[in-house]
């Protein structure tokens, strides 16, 4: 930890706050995430699941909490909660997203579009009805070791109308029930349920094209929520276009990665960390962090949890993709929580680098001021974390003596704030009349207006019993 040091000169204290580089924080839109899995085992029909996807959470309050894990990711499909034509069913999804923010975690989701291979006869994309009436040249039959499934031509104007009803119930749904969607993995296209390896197009514009379109279509229906798209391999893509960094522009076409940067709440992920990433996606996170305009990204590491691994390095590879969210290695059930018990180190260690943790390292202003008057107060931050915020924080100043008070001086410039710049910003502080003349402890904190939080500081001195930085003391005349 480091002191904070106060010099006074000349009627102003300027203040070089400490700063505790060890304390863990837990703030919103970022932290580790656990895939949980229920939705998929739940639905009445399903059949027993076996190997490492196993339904490992059971609505039992005294579950394992997974401590250090802030979010949840719900990992479902299109058909489990459309399970006939225009009949939606959230009883699965409702259940277990109320039994997670009850245990004080954010909540975001995995939502597939299209099958999800390795959950083999869980992991179906599309309702039954409408793979029934794309039928045998609207699919891609393919085999995953155990049994067939089929992904859709997704530019059939039929599969492009079911979509978009059904992600219109769905954000209808989560509106009227107040189930809070922030952020969703974009699962809508693949072998994977990612965005690789679908329906064989008789060209790239075609396919182009209707990538284009499906964009568009979960954009538009979900414009309040970060949709993350992964940029992860797909085989059926020549390779030199992911590893040669000479054809980075063919890997975006080939993609359509550049259509996706025209959306704003188009974001990204990136799974296989520690072994998969290749040149090209490496110099796409890049060219899409510095925008400063891209909700938070994820990293997840490659090929579950094995403790022969070196995990020390996949936590290093995740973190070099600017990630606010971190998939906890193992992804779910037993071999995530092993993880977290073999591995406390490595929690902590993502836990102080991923996201945004913004440092307070100096500000001034003067010692004496007037009620009614405007106060300036001179601030500079730092953010010493890989990503960064997904929004601008409210800044507010508290004021304690008297009577104690919180006045806002507008909002920071948080979301633009990246790893170790720099970032002066000067605040107009108005102290309101009715407030009485003497002395006062003065403090500076963030809050965030979304999700109704003030964020957590690394601060050394703080006011007590409160998120605010202890600036030092003003003194309030009469005017």
């Amino acid at each position: 930890m480091e002191k904070t040091l106060r010099i006074p000169s000349e009627g102003t204290l300027h203040i070089l706050p400490g700063e505790d580089r060890s304390v863990v924080l837990h703030n919103p839109d970022m932290g580790w995430v656990l895939y949980d899995n229920h939705v998929l085992s739940a639905r009445p029909g399903n059949p027993p699941h076996t190997g490492r996807y196993e339904n490992h959470i059971i609505l039992d309050e005294s579950a394992y909490d997974y401590p250090d894990v802030d979010n949840i990711s719900l990992y479902f499909s299109w058909s489990d909660i459309e399970i006939a034509k225009d009949v939606y069913d959230f009883t699965y999804y409702d259940a277990i997203y109320d039994f997670w923010t009850k245990k004080g975690k954010q909540v975001v989701s995995c939502m597939a579009s299209e099958t999800k291979v390795w959950y083999r006869e869980r992991g179906q994309g599309a309702p039954t009805y409408l793979l029934e009436y794309l039928g045998e040249k609207g699919t891609r039959k393919l085999n995953n070791g155990k049994s067939d499934y089929y992904l859709c031509d997704i530019s059939d104007p039929y599969y492009q109308e079911r979509l978009r009803c059904y992600l219109t119930a769905f954000q209808k749904h989560m509106k009227e029930t107040n189930r809070l969607m922030r952020y969703m993995d974009l699962r809508g296209y693949g072998m994977w349920g990612e965005w690789h390896t679908g329906f064989m197009y008789p060209d790239l514009e075609t396919k182009r094209e209707a990538l284009g379109k499906i964009l568009e279509i979960w954009t538009s229906c979900l414009p309040d929520t970060c949709l993350a798209l992964s940029y992860s391999y797909d085989p059926d893509e020549p390779y030199e276009n992911y590893n040669d960094p000479n054809r980075y522009q063919d890997y975006l076409r080939w993609s359509a990665y550049d259509l996706a940067q025209k959306y704003p709440n188009l974001t990204l992920r990136r799974d296989g960390a520690g072994q998969e990433v290749k040149n090209c996606e490496r110099m796409f996170c890049e060219d899409m962090f510095k925008t400063l305009d891209r909700g938070p990204f994820t990293a997840e590491g490659c090929n579950g949890y094995d403790p022969r691994r070196t995990v020390e390095y996949i936590v290093k590879d995740g973190l070099s993709l600017h990630p606010n969210y971190f998939t906890v290695i193992g992804w779910g059930g037993s071999e995530a929580r092993r993880f977290i018990e073999d591995y406390p180190d490595l929690i902590r260690e993502g836990l102080l680098n991923m996201g945004y943790r913004m440092v307070l390292t100096y500000a001034a202003y003067k010692m004496e001021a007037t009620k009614g008057e405007t106060l300036s107060v001179d601030a500079r931050w730092i953010n010493r974390a890989v990503g960064r915020a997904p929004r601008n924080y409210e800044v507010r100043f508290l004021l304690k003596g008297e009577k104690t008070v919180t006045l806002s001086a507008g909002m920071s410039g948080s979301s633009k704030w990246i790893k170790d710049g720099e970032y002066p910003e000067t605040y107009a502080l108005t102290l309101p009349e009715d407030l009485p003349a003497g002395s006062y402890q003065l403090g500076i904190g963030l809050y965030d207006p979304v999700w109704e939080r003030d964020i957590k500081l690394p601060m050394e001195e703080k006011i007590p019993e409160t998120e605010f930085c202890a600036l030092g003391k003003l003194e309030i005349k009469e005017g």
